[in-house]
């Protein structure tokens, strides 16, 4: 897995997609077996915490996380991820307080996230080293995800992820960055020929 380049955006954005696997106390508005699927932005220039070393890390790094199952939607504007580089590597990706969501059943979602692990302990270096950019799913073989809320009675929604992806940004070609100083250019020219005939 590659690590981020000093020329990368520094927001990176996540699509995801799963399906929901168990649910409890959320009947009738999330069941088993609903779709899953949602986005998360990371801010790439995250340092780690302080606290993190080679094994585990903990980054301030998530600008947005939202998540839809069957028709019901939770979401956060931050939250953290955490890399653990040991016998098995994980990925845990979270969104934190305040998350946003009508409640179900008396219970507030409280906290979303992602887990995704691989059991061969190879796709991770040093924890604390800066976030393993871009991240990629086919490198993990659990791939699993919950919405916790939070209640006298608390109830979860666990479900397991069947695709996660990088949303490309398109960068401008060169030769249409050069067309369009071209063009500028070409503007500015008639400008300048129109000022000459009123002067004449």
């Amino acid at each position: 897995m590659g690590w981020a380049a000093p020329g990368e955006a520094a927001i990176q954005t996540y699509v995801f997609t799963g399906t929901v696997t168990f649910a409890g106390g959320l009947a009738p508005t999330i069941t088993s077996g609903q779709a899953v699927s949602g986005f998360f932005k990371v801010d790439t220039t995250t340092p780690a915490d302080g606290s993190s070393d080679a094994t585990v890390a903990g980054y301030a790094a998530i600008t947005a996380f939202s998540i839809t199952v069957g028709g019901y939607t939770a979401t956060s504007t931050g939250g953290r991820i955490v890399i653990v580089n040991d016998t098995n590597d994980v990925l845990g990706i979270q969104g934190s307080n305040p998350v946003t969501g009508a409640a179900i059943n008396g219970l507030v979602p409280a906290s979303p996230r992602i887990e995704l692990s691989d059991s061969t302990g190879a796709v991770f270096g040093p924890a604390a080293a800066g976030l393993p950019l871009p991240f990629v799913f086919g490198a993990f073989d659990g791939t699993d995800g919950v919405v916790e809320f939070s209640g006298n009675d608390p109830g979860q929604a666990a479900f397991t992820l069947s695709g996660l992806r990088l949303v490309e940004v398109t960068v401008p070609e060169p030769v249409a960055l050069a067309l369009f100083g071209l063009g500028l250019a070409g503007l500015a020219g008639l400008r300048a020929g129109r000022r000459a005939v009123v002067r004449a």
